[in-house]
């Protein structure tokens, strides 16, 4: 069952990127998975909230839902259509009761919500990715009065809280100072602990201080290849550079 939110009073722009990335599915196998068995939520509650949905209505009642397990209270069409009437004209608009039982005879096992969650979650981490793209080109495109550099930068902020919404306690995005700094001091401790050695990092005076090659045991060769990545950047850096100078 194709849903559409019944007063969609967002930009066309936006619309047509939801349009894009939705999972309303997910997001309707996974309400029938939590009536199915309310465990679902020991899990797939810890993967996504309501407003990671879609479809506005499921991402509410998913909430109600969740108050109610809170309680401990037992989550279900009979019980739950109670609640769902409190949701204002969408209820009945998709069906009432009619709509729940269609869910819930739908379910799939509840083993598999986490999946679903995860699905609901990625969508919309790709809406706000999009959005804030999207609103960053059309501002380099219609607003001449602020110098480009400023609206990259807060199109960088804007694509750096996405991320941190993805993983706010360990965002991967961190500055390249930081991220080589970390890596000098574990390949300093694996020099010192005279593991073998194996790839090169391709900074030379890294390698020289270290007397070789980063280990090429379980994570090490990742480090490698984030000092790689930052050689590579500091070398466009510096063709750049030389370009702007007219060498």
């Amino acid at each position: 069952m194709a849903l559409v939110p019944a007063l969609d009073l967002r930009p066309e722009f936006e619309k047509a990127t939801d349009r894009v990335v939705a999972n309303v599915d997910a997001e309707m196998a996974l309400m029938g998975a939590v009536m199915f068995d309310n465990q679902a939520f020991a899990t797939a509650g810890q993967l996504v909230r309501g407003e990671h949905f879609f479809e506005p209505f499921l991402g509410w009642l998913f909430e109600r839902a969740r108050e109610m397990v809170a309680k401990g209270q037992l989550v279900e069409p009979i019980t739950l259509h109670d609640v769902a009437q409190g949701g204002g004209p969408a209820y009945d608009e998709l069906g009432g009761i009619g709509f729940l039982l269609n869910m819930l005879d739908r379910a799939p096992p509840a083993a598999n919500a986490p999946e679903y969650a995860r699905r609901i979650f990625d969508c919309y981490l790709r809406r706000h990715m999009l959005a804030a793209c999207t609103e960053g080109a059309k501002a380099l495109v219609a607003d001449r009065t602020r110098p480009a550099f400023d609206i990259i930068a807060d199109l960088r902020r804007a694509v750096q809280a996405v991320e941190d919404d993805a993983a706010p306690e360990d965002s991967s995005m961190v500055a390249a100072p930081e991220a080589a700094a970390q890596a000098i001091t574990v390949m300093e401790d694996l020099a010192r602990s005279g593991r073998t050695r194996g790839m090169m990092t391709g900074l030379r005076c890294v390698d020289r201080r270290l007397n070789g090659h980063i280990s090429a045991a379980n994570h090490d060769n990742v480090l490698a290849s984030k000092l790689h990545r930052i050689r590579e950047a500091v070398d466009d850096l510096l063709l750049l550079a030389a370009v702007d100078n007219g060498f």
